[in-house]
């Protein structure tokens, strides 16, 4: 059965952002160290597998009738407050390495990470931009801050920053036209 339009264009988005964040995090990982572009990659690819989790919830409650069919924002915003809390649970079961469990669990809460390897910024820069250029306003709400520390944190410059928006905008809409359903 065909999936109802506000969860297709959900599943379409995660995957572009995922494949997005994953080629932009691993491309600016490479220009910092590159002995961290292949964790900022499997970063940027898996940093959000909570929101797959959660959206597959949701999506079969409402399959089932057990909870009314709604609206993007609020899918959206659902996600949002509780994807890390299904896919900490997840990474825990696959035994993923710690940096990269990191990276997934806690990709939200820079400024608590005080030791976060460069690879969790990397991951905070691409998805942050990815979310201001193709997000949607949930996404786009935190997105400022956080590419605020991790470019920061990172110590990039006001060039080096536009230079990673332009890669982050190219590559996201290669992505887009490679994926396209």
């Amino acid at each position: 059965r065909e999936l109802a339009s506000p969860f297709r264009t959900r599943w379409e988005r995660l995957f572009q952002h995922g494949m997005s964040s994953a080629f932009s995090a691993s491309h600016l990982a490479s220009k910092i160290d590159r002995r961290e572009a292949e964790q900022a990659f499997l970063g940027g690819l898996f940093h959000d597998v909570g929101k797959a989790v959660a959206l597959r919830a949701i999506e079969a409650l409402v399959r089932n009738g057990k909870l009314v069919e709604t609206s993007e924002p609020v899918i959206d915003e659902v996600l949002h407050r509780i994807h890390a809390y299904p896919g900490e649970e997840f990474y825990d079961k696959w035994t993923l390495p710690g940096p990269l469990m990191t990276i997934c669990a806690e990709h939200h809460q820079q400024e608590e990470l005080t030791d976060a390897a460069r690879a969790l910024h990397c991951v905070g820069v691409a998805s942050s931009f990815d979310a201001l250029l193709f997000g949607s306003a949930t996404e786009r709400r935190e997105a400022l801050r956080e590419l605020s520390v991790s470019a920061q944190q990172l110590g990039l410059s006001d060039a080096q920053l536009r230079a990673c928006h332009a890669q982050s905008a190219m590559l996201g809409q290669r992505t887009q036209r490679t994926f396209r359903s």
